[in-house]
């Protein structure tokens, strides 16, 4: 297992001692600090008493929280796949044929072969309530007292069930809390941006832990909620997700969310206009081009002067190829969280609905991003974009080989054409609820994508 945290340059007096030589290192091109195993708190000790250093003391605890975070999960996935490999076992008859291996777009997304999968937390949140509702109207006939007694199975289902329940409330919790900080925004009032650090804290650590209900969540489109205020919820849930992957210590993370979440201010002062329901004319959307400046004013006036803060929110329309706004800037030139937060955008844009037009198929929003993304956002950002969210991202309908429709409710960093799937019908269209984790089943591979409506 190995742990990585972002650090700028190792202080020169910080001689890593000769005992953890084989265990840490720092990675000067990729600026990382890496530690190879679960580290315990005597170790823990021995590298703070190295360096003065706050960056670099930072970074060591950030390390060692991390390491205990990831014994915890570990320990967790035992329980998680322990059912599941029970039902291989019993499922075995013969050799299971190979799927076929199928391309993307992404050069170098795909891993090399492994003998065995990979023994990761494996976690099958179901996907909003509809899917709820359905599993609960299939399942509604008698139990037998065996179907009863626990079994590692029933505890994972019931800890996920757990976890849904409480991300949906955060998730709603966290939207009401936008549509307020919006409300008092329009109305000429300040609001309190302590309850917005401590929201984005929790999501932070939520992400951080694991807890992918939050991201599922995210990839919903429900219109009982405003635009702007599941939007700047969204892309927060989003960017965050790509910055955990990219290995951002805690507090580039929450610099990283409270730009994400507070981006678009300047459109929220053009509601007037965004929220027509036509195409906007050519001098309105010159005049929305410019909520990136009225969002830094805004800013400025509520005492926020720090200068990322400043460069992240002109720049989030700015594109890798000079095609974005407002300066036309390129490459480098581009502040790397400006470009995680215009993919996350620009996904998010794409697979929800807006007032002239319904949002896409969460695959299709995919292959989108693929076919410009480099382009627009770097290869980096885009890679760890994909690498997130897979090729069938969560929320895709999908037609396995075997007919079976199903919805994507999870996704494998490793392995992105094989991720688990909730089957919702058979192949002659009656509706069914069972949970599959395509790495585990190597008989059965994803045949096509299908449209919502046409299954």
């Amino acid at each position: 297992m190995e742990i990585a945290e972002r650090l700028e340059n190792l202080p020169s007096e910080a001689k890593f001692p000769d005992n953890l030589k084989e265990k840490i290192s720092y990675d000067t091109d990729r600026k990382l600090l890496i530690f190879e195993g679960v580290m315990s708190e005597d170790e823990k000790n021995e590298l703070l008493g190295i360096s003065q250093d706050d960056l670099y003391r930072k970074s060591i605890e950030a390390l060692f929280r991390r390491s205990q975070i990831t014994k915890k999960r570990e320990k967790k996935a035992k329980l998680s796949l322990r059912g599941s490999r029970d039902i291989l076992e019993r499922e075995k008859e013969g050799t299971a044929p190979t799927a076929p291996k199928e391309n993307i777009q992404l050069k170098g997304l795909n891993p090399p072969e492994r003998e065995e999968p990979p023994k990761e937390r494996l976690r099958f949140s179901i996907i909003g309530q509809k899917i709820q509702e359905q599993s609960k109207q299939i399942n509604t006939g008698q139990k037998g007292e065996a179907e009863e007694k626990a079994t590692p199975q029933t505890q994972v289902t019931k800890e996920l069930k757990d976890e849904w329940k409480e991300a949906q409330t955060f998730y709603h919790e966290f939207v009401v809390l936008a549509q307020e900080v919006f409300d008092k925004i329009k109305e000429g009032q300040h609001f309190e941006i302590e309850k917005v650090r401590n929201a984005i804290e929790k999501l932070i650590d939520d992400l951080t832990l694991g807890n992918e209900s939050i991201v599922r969540l995210a990839a919903i489109s429900d219109e009982s909620y405003s635009q702007f205020a599941s939007n700047a919820v969204n892309v927060t849930v989003i960017s965050i997700k790509i910055g955990v992957s990219l290995h951002y210590n805690k507090s580039s993370l929450m610099e990283l969310g409270m730009i994400s979440f507070l981006r678009d201010i300047g459109l929220v002062l053009l509601s007037h206009i965004i929220e027509q329901p036509r195409r906007l004319k050519t001098s309105e959307y010159e005049e929305v081009k410019k909520h990136p400046l009225y969002t830094e004013r805004f800013l400025e006036g509520l005492g926020i002067r720090n200068e990322v803060f400043k460069q992240v929110v002109l720049q989030h329309h700015e594109r890798e190829d000079g095609s974005g706004y407002p300066d036309k800037l390129k490459g480098e030139a581009i502040h790397e969280y400006a470009k995680i937060i215009a993919v996350a955008e620009a996904y998010e844009s794409l697979t929800h609905n807006r007032p002239v037009r319904a949002g896409l198929p969460p695959h299709t929003a995919m292959r989108e991003i693929l076919e410009e993304g480099v382009a627009f956002f770097g290869h980096r950002i885009t890679k760890a974009f994909i690498r997130e969210f897979g090729v069938y991202p969560v929320g895709s309908a999908v037609e396995l080989n075997t007919g079976e429709k199903a919805r994507v409710i999870a996704v494998h960093k490793d392995f992105p054409l094989r991720p688990v799937v909730q089957l919702m019908a058979d192949a002659e269209g009656k509706p069914m609820s069972k949970i599959l984790n395509l790495l585990e089943k190597p008989q059965l591979f994803i045949k096509r994508p299908v449209e919502e409506g046409k299954r």
